[in-house]
């Protein structure tokens, strides 16, 4: 089920943003350390926008934990420059 989620999620994401300006996507992690016992977790939507054939700039926010103990916020804007493109 989970899986059959995620992969719907992906193809809405992909369908919107094939034509658009605006790109969505983003990550979704989980990891289970099986010596340990811990398990590892992060959610990170990203939002992107396309000024023209070379730049582009966005941010991805979200959160990531390790067990009960650690949390921490993540915010990581970026732009890109496009030098060159083949085909």
């Amino acid at each position: 089920m989970k899986k059959f989620l995620l992969i719907a999620v992906m193809a809405v994401l992909g369908a919107v943003s094939t034509q658009a300006q605006v790109k969505l996507g983003g990550e979704v992690k989980v990891w289970y350390h099986t010596d340990a016992e811990v398990t590892s977790y992060a959610l990170m939507p990203e939002i992107g926008y396309k000024f023209n054939n070379k730049w582009e700039a966005g941010a991805q926010i979200g959160f990531a934990g390790v067990g009960d103990d650690a949390f921490s916020f993540i915010f990581s804007p970026y732009g890109r420059y496009t030098i060159y493109k083949s085909g």
